[in-house]
């Protein structure tokens, strides 16, 4: 019912803006991609995963998505559908686990319009579809404007993403081809000096009442501008029942460039949280390859500086932001280093460390890409979680002396890509 209230309201504005005495609509071809992939994990003994399955893990994934778009003079359409099913003994594992654990998940979808659907489950299996876009779009010289479910990124992460308030991605995603669609209205106002007003407003339903619900919402306004050698963001948001200001800076320093984000978030007990960012990347050769190096610090706001802690010792602010899918760690201070080396042209290795400072403990990761045809790609990853027992990439204790840990897997996956 929502689904064809949605698809109602985009074919009512569109047919009212392609009625024109000089009608030309031009729609375009439906091209997509097809994913198939397989991913490895093992856990150790001491691992909460242990007691409810096996230790070694897999899971296999195809995922079809299919875009088309049309566009009538300044007016325009795009949609995206996904279906995908996913199978093996994590699927399984990871169902009895939300049964025991004390993990955190993200809350239920509470977009807007509720677009996706299951059309088969069972133990160890799941297939869904999707629409991932769907909006329409008015653009003119000095202006855009978009309604309905599409994406969009703010800030100047590359590793962690303070100032992407709306369906950010983890600083271990391991597919960050598009990001989740979200329901909104997106305004944008271009001036001539090159600076722009951006204003969005992104309604939510309460999980509990399925209602529309101000509380949990979204409202920003962004002025980006241009001083002298300088990239600025100003922002300003509602996000559910917190305030948001932030400031993103950019720049050239020698042949690199840097980028920070300030990101304070003023609580509605009166509290209030400030993360900041700090990044710089270079592009160089060496030995005859091209490597762009990067490095970036990170201060969570949200985040706890202790060590050993369990789930209860986390915050109730980061962990509303964990369940919101804004915020995916649980320490303060973060030190990130990688690469995009340029091994061949066809192959690249993007090897990436995430140190928290606060525990010691690291995420190692190596990703690889390569371009088997035109049309088609293989990526490869590998990640292990170093630390200590009980620190963050190792894994949290699940309860004070229990003996059982939230372990992070050590991951090996492989996916093939063909692009239509």
């Amino acid at each position: 019912m929502k689904l064809a209230c949605y698809l109602n309201s985009i074919l009512l504005i569109s047919c009212t803006s392609f009625s024109s005495s000089s009608f030309s609509l031009e729609i375009g071809a439906i091209t997509g991609e097809i994913k198939a992939q397989y991913k490895y994990l093992s856990y150790g003994d001491n691992s909460i995963v242990s007691t409810v399955s096996d230790n070694n893990l897999y899971e296999n994934l195809i995922d079809l998505r299919l875009k088309t778009s049309a566009i009538h003079n300044n007016w325009g359409a795009t949609a995206h559908y996904q279906i995908n099913r996913v199978s093996g003994s994590y699927v399984e594992a990871s169902k009895q686990l939300l049964l025991i654990s004390p993990v955190i998940f993200p809350q239920a979808n509470n977009e807007w319009f509720d677009l996706e659907q299951t059309i088969s489950e069972d133990n160890n299996s799941l297939t869904q579809h999707n629409i991932d876009r769907l909006f329409i779009t008015h653009s003119t010289d000095q202006s855009v404007i978009k309604f309905g479910r599409q994406a969009l990124s703010w800030g100047n992460g590359i590793v962690f993403h303070p100032m992407d308030l709306f369906n950010p991605f983890s600083p271990d995603a391991i597919d960050t081809s598009y990001k989740p669609g979200t329901d909104m209205l997106y305004t944008q106002w271009l001036f001539d000096s090159g600076s722009d007003l951006s204003f969005l407003l992104v309604p939510r339903r309460n999980p509990v009442t399925n209602n529309l619900d101000s509380s949990e919402s979204s409202a920003a306004v962004k002025w980006h501008f241009f001083d002298s050698q300088l990239e600025i963001d100003i922002l300003i948001a509602q996000d559910y029942d917190d305030k948001v200001l932030g400031l993103g800076i950019s720049g050239p320093i020698g042949d690199a460039i840097w980028r920070t984000d300030i990101v304070p978030v003023f609580l509605d007990n009166n509290d209030s949280k400030t993360s900041f960012l700090l990044n710089a990347e270079q592009t160089w050769q060496w030995f005859n390859k091209n490597i762009h190096g990067y490095i970036e610090y990170f201060r969570n706001g949200f985040g706890t500086t202790k060590k050993n802690i369990t789930p209860v010792d986390l915050s109730d602010s980061l962990l509303t932001r964990i369940t919101h899918s804004q915020i995916f760690n649980t320490s303060r201070d973060y030190l990130s280093i990688g690469a995009r080396i340029e091994q061949s042209a066809l192959i690249n290795i993007m090897p990436l460390l995430i140190h928290n400072i606060n525990d010691h403990s690291t995420l190692a990761l190596l990703q690889g890409i390569y371009s088997s045809s035109q049309n088609s790609r293989i990526e490869f990853g590998l990640s292990i979680g170093i630390g200590n027992e009980g620190s963050e990439f190792s894994g949290l204790e699940t309860a004070n002396n229990s003996g059982i840990y939230l372990q992070t897997a050590k991951q090996a996956h492989i996916r093939y890509s063909f692009y239509f």
